[in-house]
């Protein structure tokens, strides 16, 4: 497939994430701001991690970006020109650069349409210019590329596994070679012996298509082996973001080492993981989304937690981390803003 892909401006990130916000109305009870003035930049050929637990705005960032929910205030640009902006609407031809694995192999794949039928649906509405046989023929090298048999095209969903089943989903992701690949828990709905399966396809299929991947996950130990940079959601908020080592290695918000603390981690005696609580219930809940707290919104859980904090949402500021003198962000009250 010939590569018509529009060059990035020099120096421009691949995607650039400015103050995206997705508010939905609860009846009677004003707005839930599921997304809230998320920002972030995302360079070509790099992955990004997502991480945070349930509720905290992850899936709605992933669906907000691909367009598949407006986004209520914010901008994005992809690929240097305008993606999500008032009056913005990509055409057919920038839709194909960003393409999207969803959670669930069960219910993201028609059951009705064959295997071939699926993953030649975006051939179908792209390649108008080629014949059917070429359009199935790229079918059948993609089927081969995440390890089915080409002869798989003509089953149907039923007949294959959970994580046969997201290999499918893969090949028709991968079908208009995008840039951008938005991978929304991809392996949570995976038995553990299938999912690193998955994540090293993911993996050699970013290097391979030169693609950029933001990868949504709560599962902190799968982003960790993936991502080369990690952003930490909390309550719609990035309240962390900084490379992969520095966020495992030297976490800097509270919530974030509170995530950390979660992972499941091996006895001195070198026995079974020990049983530790999961990011999605630790310590005290949410805060109430109908009345969102005036000031950070981590403060009720924060055992570091001062009066300011109480009463002023801190921003995303740069925090210089390690002796490598990377830039890192955090919003903390705990840090001073940097020179």
């Amino acid at each position: 497939m010939p590569d018509d892909r529009r060059p990035t401006p020099p120096d421009a990130p691949l995607l650039r994430v400015q103050g995206l916000s997705k508010h939905y109305a609860l009846p009677g009870k004003g707005q839930f701001k599921a997304l809230n003035a998320v920002s972030f930049e995302l360079q070509d050929g790099r992955t990004l991690g997502i991480v945070g637990e349930s509720g905290c705005g992850k899936s709605t960032l992933a669906r907000t970006l691909m367009r598949l929910v407006d986004a209520s205030s914010g901008t994005v640009d992809f690929g240097g020109v305008p993606w999500i902006a008032p009056g913005a609407e990509p055409g057919r031809a920038e839709r194909r650069w960003m393409q999207m694995v969803f959670q669930d192999p069960f219910s993201s794949l028609n059951p009705k349409h064959s295997i071939g039928e699926i993953v030649r649906e975006p051939l179908d509405i792209h390649w108008t210019d080629r014949s059917r046989e070429q359009r199935m023929q790229r079918v059948r090298e993609l089927l081969k590329t995440v390890g089915l048999a080409a002869s798989d095209a003509d089953k149907y969903p039923h007949e294959f596994s959970g994580g046969q089943r997201q290999r499918i989903a893969i090949a028709r992701a991968l079908a208009l070679e995008p840039r951008l690949l938005v991978a929304d828990e991809p392996v949570s709905a995976l038995d553990v012996s299938i999912q690193s399966q998955i994540l090293n396809l993911l993996m050699e299929l970013r290097r391979e298509h030169r693609m950029a991947m933001l990868f949504i996950s709560h599962d902190l130990s799968v982003v960790r082996h993936i991502s080369d940079d990690v952003a930490v959601m909390y309550f719609g908020h990035i309240v962390e973001l900084a490379p992969a080592r520095d966020v495992f290695d030297r976490p800097a918000h509270p919530y974030t080492r509170l995530l950390l603390s979660s992972i499941p981690s091996r006895n001195r005696t070198g026995g079974a993981a020990a049983t530790e609580t999961p990011p999605e219930v630790v310590g005290a809940e949410l805060p109430d989304p109908a009345h969102p707290p005036a000031g950070c919104a981590f403060a009720a859980r924060c055992p570091q937690a001062r009066a300011e904090c109480q009463s002023s949402m801190p921003a995303l500021q740069p925090r210089q981390v390690a002796a490598e003198q990377r830039i890192a962000v955090v919003a903390c009250h705990l840090y001073p803003t940097a020179p």
